[in-house]
């Protein structure tokens, strides 16, 4: 492309994300504002970068984003993206797959949080109640991982260093390092009966929506801690809250929501056995600084007439210009 490259960021400008890109602004782009106020739709007909943060980008938007190039995720999600609309207009649609490490250590928080009752233990100092409540060690119990992606291998890493056993779910059959067994989803039923944590790693799609049911949590052990670091639409919130709450579980920890803000004065947030962050995950330094640095390539890369990293549309836009 001759001309400047214009990236929109869907964030305001107070931003850590816009913060971040703003470091790397040189003279191959110009990083406009976003203005919440207006439609997103009718900020786009000059842009060549789009970078969502949550919007939801449908053919609505992109019938009009008439320069735009590339679709940029800031992370992996996508299930906001009308990937089908994004490929009959061209335009490519990008991850940054590069806080595996951020999200899995903190889903091994959560492990060794939930495995100390740290809930409970601080209400007990709270209220000056000494050497309670009784916790678990992590060694030697079983880790089932359903996803078995960057994060999900990333967490088995860290999971072999604190001796655990580690089983992954995943699409097909292969030998992963620090996983000692792997199955396809078929066989999750008698996985979950052996299990001591389960962590959920798995990307939203229609396949995966509501895909861990109260069925599934019946099957669980009732001292087993379940853990969501994915999306909440994964998992059947009314069946989670029943397991909770009649103790077919012993705990759980999320990071992500049925509804994003989640209202933290549903009950199911205030059990003494349920942890809650705020899509956190990815929210490192480190992690930040390779998805800038992976979405500053990608400009690069579009300003030179080449294809962008980690597109997931490629073949589709190839396919439709046959």
């Amino acid at each position: 492309m001759k001309n400047r490259i214009k990236v929109l960021i869907c964030i305001e400008k107070d931003s850590l994300a816009y913060e971040y890109l703003s470091k790397y602004k040189n003279n191959l782009f110009d990083l406009i504002s976003f203005n919440k106020n207006i439609d997103l739709e009718n900020q786009v007909s000059d842009i060549n970068v789009l970078i969502p943060i949550s919007q939801k980008i449908d053919e609505k938007i992109l019938r009009k984003a008439s320069k735009l190039v590339l679709i940029q995720q800031f992370g992996v999600g996508l299930e906001t993206i009308d990937i089908n609309a994004a490929s009959k207009y061209g335009i490519y649609v990008a991850i940054a797959p590069v806080n595996s490490i951020s999200v899995a250590e903190l889903a091994l928080m959560f492990m060794l949080m939930l495995s100390r009752k740290y809930k409970i233990a601080q209400k007990c100092f709270n209220e000056r109640k000494w050497f309670s409540p009784m916790g678990n060690e992590m060694a030697k119990k079983t880790l089932l991982i359903i996803g078995l992606g960057n994060i999900g291998r990333a967490l088995a890493k860290m999971a072999k260093g604190l001796d655990m056993y580690v089983i992954g779910v995943k699409r097909k059959i292969e030998k992963i390092e620090y996983v000692d067994e792997v199955y396809t989803s078929d066989k999750l039923e008698e996985l979950l009966p052996r299990a001591d944590y389960i962590v959920i790693s798995l990307p939203l799609t229609e396949e995966t929506k509501n895909f861990i049911s109260l069925k599934h949590f019946s099957m669980m052990k009732k001292t087993a801690y379940f853990i969501n670091i994915s999306r909440g639409a994964i998992v059947d919130k009314n069946a989670l809250e029943k397991a909770l709450k009649e103790g077919w579980i012993a705990g759980a920890a999320l990071d992500v929501f049925w509804e994003e803000p989640a209202n933290p004065k549903e009950e199911i947030y205030n059990l003494p056995n349920v942890l809650t962050t705020p899509h956190i995950g990815g929210l490192t330094q480190e992690a930040y600084e390779r998805t800038i640095k992976t979405i500053v390539e990608n400009i690069e890369l579009i300003s030179k007439g080449k294809i962008p990293k980690y597109v997931v549309n490629l073949e589709e836009i190839r396919r439709l210009k046959k």
